[in-house]
């Protein structure tokens, strides 16, 4: 069964103690001390979700992504790399042939977490983090078997403090490895 994760139970309205957070005089959201997700059930069968569909083949795998014509693979146990693959070609197959692509070859990487962790994750702080204002995006980053949060590389190096300490509370209170999140700088986008 496939799951959607959500932060369950009302959010509460907290300060963090002894930081006035980015001199903003709205408090951010943050989770109680010990909130948990809360597992949701979403459609296997929707065609938006085969990454979900792949996951629930192989537990152990944790994301892909192409270069160069080589489609990469994370898995937390490699030795379920030939059964990675085979349900790839299943799942995946008929829709690279609606784009005209498929891979050259298919390698295994060794990830720290699975598709299903860094989902449940990603789902219990998308909208939390990006209402930390300096906050630019939020991504479940599978180049890299991690969640990327970007922070506004333009702050000055107080509030990126902040912000940096802000998005780790929420980490912390969600009970999500801090090794499992990228945070990096970068320059907001502009669209004209």
């Amino acid at each position: 069964m496939f799951k959607r994760f959500m932060v369950f139970g009302s959010l509460t309205m907290l300060v963090l103690s002894g930081c006035d957070l980015l001199q903003n005089p709205d408090p951010v959201p943050l989770p109680p001390p010990g909130t948990t997700c809360e597992e949701i059930s979403e459609d296997p069968n929707d065609p938006r979700l085969m990454d979900l569909r792949l996951a629930q083949r192989v537990p152990a795998y944790g994301g892909m992504f192409f270069d160069n014509n080589i489609l990469y693979v994370y898995l937390t146990d490699l030795a379920q790399e030939e059964a990675v693959k085979q349900a790839i070609r299943e799942i995946f197959g008929p829709r690279w042939l609606e784009f005209h692509t498929y891979p050259e070859e298919i390698r295994v990487l060794q990830g720290q977490y699975s598709y299903m962790q860094l989902k449940t994750w990603y789902e219990c702080v998308r909208d939390q983090i990006p209402a930390i204002p300096g906050v630019i995006r939020t991504d479940l980053d599978e180049r890299r078997n991690r969640i990327a949060i970007d922070i506004d590389i333009g702050l000055q190096a107080k509030r990126k403090r902040q912000v940096i300490e802000a998005v780790e509370t929420i980490l912390e209170r969600l009970s999500i490895p801090r090794e499992a999140v990228i945070i990096e700088f970068e320059q907001p986008s502009v669209f004209k």
